[in-house]
């Protein structure tokens, strides 16, 4: 799509690394200046790990109705899209928003799928959407019946990270291996319990696992010694450098929308342990696939 004289505006997260770096990597490849609107009233933790200059944020919801928080969504979307006179909106998962407040105030309006996680009850709001946005053809493919206007992105998805080698690597007799549970953590979408788990019936002496974690979680206590843990939001310049030195990236996720880390990892020249399913089993790079044992009732979940 030609967005050459467009006034875009994108829906976004800031507080979620997954969905602003899916954002920041759209504005990047299509060239784009947009106005963001953050669905959170979360503010990032490092915020000059976040240049959103022109960011508009929802107000504080509190305890309230989930009714009176849709309509009071409705009318921050319509005020933003008014306020910056956008007449494109790509939305990063929009589909949960109430969108069809402004979907008579805007000629487009494309989604980026969160592909996993659509049940049927979400269906109805497909009619609003001009483009639906999907990360590889098995994601799109899922939806073939339901959507029309599908769009596989082929970019860049860790476009701001230096292209390395595993040879690039130093290599001191110790391997080290890195895991982030991020958000995804929090419901062990990760699946960072059982990278511990077996971590700890192996023990292996000559490697280190290195963990990121947004929050502090109850499988992250008790860990053995060569397992290094830090929680909270770390900066982009932290996770370049932790991509940059480690040797393997442990990702066998139950699901994944994007699957951002893996493509981050393989770029870094890492090996990708990860699962084989949709996106994960579609990328290319040094992978090890680990088979599927169960397919969840909820689409993509492994």
């Amino acid at each position: 799509m030609d967005f050459t004289q467009r006034r875009v505006g994108i829906i976004t997260k800031v507080h979620e690394r997954g969905i602003y770096f899916t954002a920041q990597a759209i504005v990047h490849h299509f060239n784009l200046d947009p106005v963001y609107l953050s669905v959170s009233s979360k503010q990032p933790e490092n915020p000059e790990d976040f240049p959103m200059d022109r960011t508009t944020y929802y107000p504080d919801m509190g305890k309230i109705s989930n009714a009176e928080k849709h309509r009071r969504r409705g009318e921050c979307l319509l005020s933003w899209v008014k306020a910056n006179d956008i007449d494109t909106v790509i939305g990063i998962e929009s589909i949960y928003q109430p969108i069809e407040v402004i979907r008579p105030h805007v000629k487009t309006l494309i989604d980026w799928v969160d592909w996993e996680m659509i049940k049927i009850k979400h269906t109805p709001k497909f009619k609003y959407f001009d483009e639906f946005w999907f990360p590889t053809p098995k994601t799109a493919v899922c939806f073939s019946k339901l959507m029309k206007n599908r769009v596989v992105l082929d970019i860049d998805w860790a476009w701001d990270l230096p292209q390395m080698q595993l040879t690039d690597k130093s290599y001191d007799g110790v391997v080290r291996l890195y895991h982030g549970c991020g958000w995804g953590g929090l419901y062990d979408r990760k699946n960072t319990e059982t990278i511990l788990n077996a971590w700890k019936q192996l023990s292996p002496s000559d490697a280190v696992l290195y963990i990121t974690a947004q929050k502090k979680l109850d499988c992250l206590k008790n860990v053995p010694e060569t397992v290094k843990i830090v929680t909270g939001s770390i900066t982009r310049e932290a996770v370049r450098r932790n991509y940059q030195s480690a040797h393997v990236y442990l990702g066998p996720s139950k699901r994944e929308g994007l699957g951002l880390p893996m493509h981050e990892s393989l770029k870094a020249g890492m090996i990708l342990v990860t699962t084989d399913a949709p996106p994960m089993n579609e990328l290319s790079g040094r992978i090890v696939l680990v088979p599927v044992v169960r397919k969840k009732s909820v689409a993509g979940s492994y």
